[in-house]
């Protein structure tokens, strides 16, 4: 069976503090700290090193997250340079090489890709001020290069950093997959669970309006949404679902049915049963 080994150690007794991860065999190598533990990483032979980071905050699973990428040769100037300058961040993920085979043409190559794949996904604002043009780089390096940013977003990934994933996935609905549903007044939606994610699925109709019990976020969430043409207007006074859409949690799937905030364990249901009650049983 084929897998993939990733490796992450804590540099102290505090597991919030500094850590260093890699997936074996890779030479690629992530280094995670709070902005408290600057100090700690500049210690670090990383610190001197060519790479690509993010900062973000603390908010970066809502609405209110805010996600910078920068590179920097070596990144420690860049970072000294963000604590005083950049007040949003509360974390950093720093992305070297182990072997020192990165060049400033392949970070600034990483950064763009990166960048343009957050304004894509739509997931978290970006503090960046614009869009980077990516840099020529010959067919062997860009195939290179690309390598080094799919163990970068394997990384994100396996850490629950979705900045780069699109809201829209194209899962395919298999024939075990539970289908659950939710009803409210005339909308109807259907939602599977795949890989840990709640999959809104396409042609589910939602609520058309929000209503006043509508928290901001859940506002800000649908209007995204419908600006993104994720859910588009349907009929009696609905918006239909366009493409499969991935939340975190089934409660976040489940407010942008009703328009407004409700638990999703109790109203997402399989043969009469709710999804708490589902996940006691198991």
């Amino acid at each position: 069976m084929a897998g993939k080994l990733l490796k992450m150690f804590f540099t102290n007794d505090d597991i919030d503090g500094l850590s260093v991860f890699e997936f074996s065999n890779y030479t690629i190598q992530g280094t995670m700290f709070p902005r408290a533990s600057l100090g700690d990483f500049k210690n670090r032979k990383e610190s001197q090193k060519p790479g690509v980071y993010l900062l973000f905050n603390d908010e970066y699973l809502t609405d209110e997250g805010l996600l910078y990428i920068g590179e920097g040769d070596p990144v420690l100037p860049r970072l000294q340079s963000h604590s005083i300058n950049k007040d949003f961040w509360t974390y950093a993920v720093v992305f070297t090489s182990k072997d020192e085979n990165l060049t400033k043409t392949q970070i600034q190559y990483i950064e763009a890709r990166l960048i343009k794949l957050a304004i894509d996904s739509r997931r978290i604002k970006l503090d960046n001020s614009r869009e980077e043009d990516i840099p020529s780089i010959s067919e062997s390096g860009q195939c290179e290069v690309e390598l080094f940013l799919d163990v970068i977003l394997d990384m994100l990934h396996a850490l629950r950093f979705n900045f780069f994933e699109p809201l829209s996935t194209p899962i395919t609905v298999e024939n075990n997959d539970i289908t659950y549903e939710f009803k409210v007044k005339k909308a109807c939606a259907k939602m599977i669970i795949k890989n840990g994610k709640y999959i809104l699925l396409k042609d589910s109709t939602v609520q058309g309006t929000v209503t006043p019990r509508a928290k901001p976020n859940i506002i800000r969430l649908r209007e995204k949404l419908i600006n993104d043409g994720l859910i588009i207007p349907h009929t009696d006074g609905l918006y239909i679902v366009t493409s499969n859409i991935e939340f975190n949690s089934s409660s976040y799937a489940a407010d942008v049915v009703a328009g407004y905030n409700v638990n999703g364990l109790d109203v997402w249901k399989y043969n009469n049963q709710s999804l708490k009650e589902l996940e006691n049983q198991a």
